[in-house]
């Protein structure tokens, strides 16, 4: 069974906003400044404990073990109560999950999120169903890039491996460190340039991961010709013009044998014997 992992902030979700004023309310009740909200995007990625660590640090208030367990505990407080104010889901996640899943992919999430919030975050817009395994920030003792919280998820899917999706430096860093493929979500909350961190390929856009996704499941190292009014396509035009439903594939296609099929939800690509097919409107 093929897998897909995902993280959550900044790869499914844009959550950055409801972080910021949390953390700017917990900030507020101590009598400090707000942070901006590029100051706290740089901060997030490594769990809350350590967020709150890095917040407190950088405005100058007492990081004993006492003081963080109490601005910690503000800080889910005010974030647990109010998580999807601001956040939004990035384009086609719903639409990209419900393919994948209607395809057999087992999916997971591994996000260094605690799980309360997390879970109503998944609760809220509609994603709880499409993992069958859903591993947070306080599950084990330890966090990303750690790979224990992946291999648990992978475990749980009952799966060896997978393709861990993430958008920072945190979650290539855990595919690497578990052995799995990671596929860079380059719209999150990274820091550092993507040549940098070598990710196996990165996206900007959720329909392109699927089309990778389909990509990678054909054949490697073999041409496409396709005939369509005189010319002739390559590769990557061959799954631009063959993302319609089965039904539809069937009549443009003559003298040929099928020798492997691509399913993903309503998609369909087909690779033939000779790359070959011509179209007709009748």
């Amino acid at each position: 069974m093929m897998a897909i992992v995902f993280d959550l902030d900044g790869t499914l979700i844009d959550s950055v906003g409801d972080i910021h004023v949390a953390l700017n309310q917990m900030l507020g009740q101590a009598g400090h400044a707000p942070l901006d909200v590029d100051t706290v995007t740089s901060f997030v990625g490594k769990g809350s404990s350590n967020l709150v660590t890095r917040v407190i640090k950088h405005v100058g208030l007492s990081d004993d073990a006492a003081s963080h367990a109490h601005y910690l505990s503000e800080f889910l407080d005010i974030y647990t109560s109010a998580p999807a104010k601001f956040t939004t889901v990035f384009d086609h996640v719903h639409e990209v999950l419900t393919d994948f899943q209607s395809s057999g992919i087992a999916l997971g999430l591994c996000t260094n999120k605690p799980e309360a919030p997390t879970n109503v975050l998944l609760d809220v817009f509609g994603l709880t169903a499409f993992f069958g395994s859903i591993v947070g920030g306080d599950r084990l003792p330890s966090r990303k890039p750690d790979p224990a919280m992946l291999h648990l998820v992978m475990r749980e899917l009952a799966v060896e491996t997978c393709l861990f999706v993430g958008d920072s430096e945190v979650d290539v860093a855990t595919a690497k460190a578990a052995g799995v493929p990671i596929a860079l979500f380059t719209r999150g909350y990274r820091q550092t340039p993507v040549a940098e961190l070598a990710p196996d390929f990165d996206f900007d856009h959720f329909k392109n991961l699927e089309w990778q996704m389909i990509d990678d499941m054909l054949e490697e190292n073999f041409k496409y010709e396709l005939y369509w009014s005189g010319m002739t396509f390559d590769k990557n035009d061959f799954l631009s013009l063959v993302k319609v439903t089965a039904e539809e594939v069937q009549p443009w296609i003559t003298n040929f044998e099928i020798i492997n099929e691509v399913h993903f939800g309503n998609v369909t690509v087909i690779q033939l014997v000779r790359y070959c097919f011509s179209y007709s409107n009748s």
